[in-house]
């Protein structure tokens, strides 16, 4: 059962989610997230690290039932850690087919876990994206805006989803894309107001701060115009940081922190891992990198990726077995599964 209980607010406290998940094991659990970002848990305010599941978490389909048993186990080893919280991209899958991420998401439910629930047509159709000289533009048999309510009532039916994330890193442009910050507005306001419609649940626009902390001419000034309408459309402030640093990852974080301090809010880190010189290695990230986001105002971190099977040293699992790597388990704390020594979920 996915039933959802929604609480009223306190009237001194305005939170962007308020409702009691009812979990499969009949138990319950009351989730909030208040209006600066911070994810409550039966009335306790925590610092989560989750993970980001991959947007090509698998070869072959994702509902495969090998995919979804290597899934399975994952979660498993995730869920005895203590980890509570995934981000989850599920890209357009044909006319009518929104339902065909219902298995992935039923074992997400099933092993208690809270969801950023993301859809970007930027990276999944980068060519009908294109300029976007059409902003409701045609994913074949269907435009966007009648896609997205499906998709959103879909994501509905799990009372697990906190939060949907409406795009993806508009200030990298795929290949030939060459859509102004203008028109893109205009697609994001397409395709928020779309969700807003449907739901209360926050709604957020991941960017990744890179270009913008440290380029110059032209290229800043395209990111600096992106950076303040994304801002202006996400619920709370999001990045994804790659780095090769305890120090780097905390000068990121820091500017990100200062361009939303009208916000004053805390930050989602939504995806995050080792990058030197372009190249992924989930095994050299360490445990202070982590903390120097958590330290610098992030509520939530999560770790890019679970799986990702089309890009080497992204992935922090086996990507053939599901089992974890000795880095992974470095990370969440040594021990017994289910000892749950994860640090970053104490009360504050």
């Amino acid at each position: 059962m996915r039933a959802a209980i929604y609480q009223p607010a306190p009237t001194q406290f305005r939170y962007l989610v308020d409702k009691v998940i009812i979990w499969e094991d009949s138990s319950t659990e009351h989730v909030q997230v208040d209006q600066d970002g911070n994810i409550h848990l039966n009335g306790m305010r925590k610092r989560l690290v989750g993970f980001h599941l991959g947007s090509n978490f698998v070869s072959g389909s994702f509902s495969d039932l090998a995919n979804l048993t290597i899934l399975h186990t994952e979660l498993d080893y995730l869920m005895a850690k203590g980890i509570r919280i995934i981000e989850v991209d599920c890209w357009y899958c044909g006319l009518n087919a929104e339902n065909t991420w219902n298995t992935t998401l039923d074992l997400l439910y099933q092993h208690k876990m809270l969801v950023l629930m993301g859809v970007t047509h930027r990276q999944d159709y980068p060519l009908l994206f294109d300029s976007l000289s059409t902003v409701n533009f045609s994913l074949g048999s269907e435009t966007v805006s009648q896609q997205i309510p499906k998709w959103v009532d879909n994501a509905l039916r799990y009372s697990n989803v906190i939060a949907i994330s409406s795009e993806s890193e508009p200030e990298l442009p795929i290949g030939a894309q060459a859509y102004t910050v203008p028109l893109f507005v205009s697609y994001l306001q397409l395709v928020n107001s779309i969700i807003a419609g449907k739901t209360s649940l926050p709604i957020i626009v991941k960017q990744n701060p890179y270009l913008w902390a440290w380029m110059t001419g032209v290229q800043a000034n395209f990111d600096y115009k992106m950076r303040d309408a994304i801002l202006s459309y996400s619920a709370i402030p999001c990045a994804d940081i790659y780095s090769d640093s305890v120090t780097n990852f905390g000068n990121i974080c820091n500017i990100v922190h200062n361009w939303s301090l009208s916000r004053n809010q805390q930050i989602w880190i939504t995806e995050m891992n080792f990058m030197s010189g372009g190249v992924y290695n989930s095994t050299l990230l360490a445990k202070a990198m982590i903390d120097a986001m958590l330290a610098r105002n992030a509520s939530v971190v999560f770790l890019f990726a679970m799986n990702f099977y089309a890009t080497a040293g992204v992935s922090f699992f086996n990507t053939a077995t599901g089992d974890a790597l000795a880095n992974t388990d470095i990370l969440l704390g040594a021990g017994t599964p289910g000892a749950n020594v994860i640090i970053w979920q104490a009360q504050w």
